[in-house]
């Protein structure tokens, strides 16, 4: 099973009003947090999840992939800090595509696998910010976070 996290925030403001370092933070956090996960320690995991809106099906399916980590003693913990770009000039409506890349290593009881993940987080600026939707680029040099 892939898992693909796919990020865009919530909120109810103008795009042009939230400063890039915001959208920086932000997504940084949830990139860790997303990659950050054992079998007996969810913490991490479950409060990327939390940052999904209400109702949306990447959170379904984040809350799924709860279940395949603990059935599966996956493991996984980023191994560098996650590099971010807004880009302002990209954003739609009030959404704000912001390009993430950070390394990350997965285990399981019979495998181990290190890389990059690569992907896009869309953020719709505001208070009640919250992570709509992921898109990994799965052409990156992995891993996948495959279980």
């Amino acid at each position: 099973m892939a898992v693909t996290l796919v990020v865009v925030f919530a909120g109810g403001e103008d795009a042009a009003k939230t400063p890039p370092q915001d959208h920086e933070a932000f997504v940084r956090e949830f990139i860790v947090n997303s990659s950050t996960f054992s079998p007996d320690n969810l913490s991490r995991y479950e409060q990327a999840v939390d940052t999904y809106c209400d109702g949306a099906a990447d959170k379904r399916d984040a809350r799924r992939g709860i279940v395949i980590i603990e059935e599966m003693r996956v493991s996984s913990e980023t191994t560098s800090t996650p590099s971010v770009e807004v880009m302002s000039d990209e954003a739609t409506g009030d959404r704000v595509p912001v390009h993430y890349s950070v390394g990350v290593s997965t285990k399981t009881e019979s495998a181990s696998t290190s890389g990059t993940l690569t992907g896009t987080v869309y953020v719709r600026p505001g208070v009640d910010r919250c992570v709509i939707e992921v898109v990994e680029d799965v052409t990156g040099s992995g891993p996948i976070q495959t279980f």
